[in-house]
């Protein structure tokens, strides 16, 4: 987001990468800079992170980042195949802090309903990325409900309300939301 943003590789990926980043000329800075239209943004859950250090050992394109990507595929039925990704980043992520978890757990075990994480997150974009018209363009939860409840909605009912709540606050702090998918 940041060469669409600024025009320029954040500070982070300059010190992590180095020479092997490609140079931006004034001319390709210029055209990235400013050259989206709008942000579309995916919410479902928040997590409290730590640092963990990062070693810069073999450093290659796939090591820049710190994060390990594997994949594993599930096939749970003759249609039904679920793929399940795990990053292996330089900072620890939880859901449970001294104890406490951030919030109530979806049906996924790695959903955990946090509403003011959206307004976090918008209020972090309006400042970090001079205010850019955003579009929440995923945002709900998952619940185990099965088809005889499927009338049943609270969980998803008080999700999206309360999400709902949040944004409506980043917006009333000049937040530039214009559109909202669920």
């Amino acid at each position: 987001m940041e060469p669409l943003n600024s025009g320029s590789y954040p500070v982070e990926m300059i010190n992590n990468i180095g020479e092997r980043l490609p140079k931006f000329s004034m001319e390709q800075s210029l055209m990235a800079k400013g050259s989206f239209d709008f942000l579309g943004l995916n919410y479902y859950t928040a997590a409290y992170a730590a640092d963990v250090p990062c070693t810069r050992e073999n450093q290659t394109m796939f090591t820049d980042s710190c994060v390990l990507l594997t994949c594993k595929a599930q096939q749970f039925d003759f249609s039904y195949v679920s793929q399940s990704f795990y990053l292996k980043f330089s900072f620890l992520a939880t859901a449970t802090r001294h104890g406490v978890r951030i919030g109530p757990e979806a049906a996924s075990n790695w959903l955990y309903i946090y509403p003011r994480g959206i307004e976090d997150l918008l209020l972090y974009t309006k400042e970090k990325f001079n205010n850019p018209v955003i579009y929440i363009t995923e945002n709900g939860v998952d619940e185990v409900n099965g088809n005889a409840k499927s009338l049943e909605d609270n969980v998803r009912i008080d999700y999206i309300s309360n999400h709902l709540a949040y944004v409506q606050s980043a917006i009333d702090n000049g937040v530039n939301v214009k559109g909202y998918f669920a």
